[in-house]
């Protein structure tokens, strides 16, 4: 039961890790520089800067839990993928050294790897000077909207990962011109997604369990609505894409177990668009008219967020099936 489960396991954690990385480097990069301009309440400078500092240190956290999970799943891959490639007659040490250094599999996995760690390493040096900082003055300073070096460095490094979790997917099964668009395709299909729920999901965590400044937050999902049209878009474009490199043909959708799961991963993903899509439409523009319309707003993009998390799920189950021949 358990080696049945743990390539799937490991699979969801590292999709789930690499959204929430995603969406953290979408939010300090996007959602945290524009909030400000969104802001529709009379708060003053130096509140907003102080409670986008507070903010900040939350997504740090956040980041620094989503970076241990990749490193988690990354490990757990090694571990699930010597298993299946095993040869017991011969030597464990020559079968890692092949798999790690003559396959796609393994040149993904170890820039995988040393992305991870990387991250893992930058994280921990924002939380520990942020929490330095905040011992020496006593308080949460403003923040400037910039980006520091920190921050640069944790955008361009996650920017890969959606590359590496491709070169290990099906898109390595075809060959020549269509594998190169599979790949490029595939990797625009998890960033997109980073971009959209992870991002949203970076919102919710850092105003769980109550919004930290409702104002803010307010703000934050009016940053965040065009940030999600982008995403959306290149998601159902490169999702297109996908859908007919790796279906032969359209029946191949309720006759193929791979077929009926993409069906059922379809069907997830339209029910948390049509949640977005009513937030968009008639949550935001309500949103500071009470305190109940913007938790209705909340709850929604929550439940928007798990059905995407089930989705990560079925995209598990996915990766291990074989493409309709």
């Amino acid at each position: 039961m358990i080696e049945a489960s743990l390539p799937l396991l490991q699979r969801w954690i590292g999709y789930v890790s690499v959204l929430g990385l995603l969406g953290v480097a979408a939010w300090i990069a996007w959602v945290r520089r524009a909030a400000p301009s969104r802001l529709r309440a009379g708060l003053s400078p130096e509140d907003t800067g102080s409670a986008i500092a507070a903010l900040t240190g939350r997504v740090e956290r956040i980041g620094l839990g989503a970076a241990l999970g990749l490193v988690l799943a990354w490990a757990l891959a090694f571990v699930v993928q010597v298993a299946a490639f095993r040869d017991p007659f011969v030597p464990l040490r020559e079968d890692v050294a092949f798999l790690l250094w003559n396959t796609s599999w393994g040149i993904a996995w170890l820039v995988q790897g040393s992305v991870g760690v990387v991250l893992l390493l930058v994280f921990l040096r924002l939380v520990r000077s942020r929490r330095h900082a905040g011992r020496k003055t006593g308080e949460t300073t403003g923040e400037s909207g910039r980006m520091s070096a920190g921050w640069r460095s944790v955008a361009a490094l996650v920017l890969l990962l959606p590359l590496t979790q491709a070169l290990s997917g099906h898109a390595m099964g075809e060959t020549g011109l269509i594998r190169v668009v599979a790949v490029g395709a595939d990797a625009m299909h998890g960033l997109a997604a980073g971009i959209w729920i992870g991002s949203l999901a970076v919102i919710l965590l850092a105003h769980w369990p109550a919004p930290v400044n409702r104002p803010l937050l307010t703000a934050q999902f009016r940053a965040f609505s065009p940030l999600a049209v982008l995403g959306v878009a290149l998601l159902v474009g490169a999702g297109g894409v996908l859908s007919v490199i790796h279906l032969q043909a359209l029946p191949d959708l309720w006759h193929t177990v791979y077929g009926r799961t993409l069906l059922a991963k379809v069907t997830v993903a339209v029910g948390a668009l049509a949640l977005g899509y009513r937030n968009w439409r008639k949550g935001l523009p309500r949103i500071e008219e009470t305190a109940g319309e913007t938790e209705r707003v909340r709850v929604r993009a929550a439940i928007e967020v798990v059905a995407a998390l089930t989705v990560l799920g079925l995209t598990a189950f996915l990766t291990a099936l074989p493409t309709p021949e």
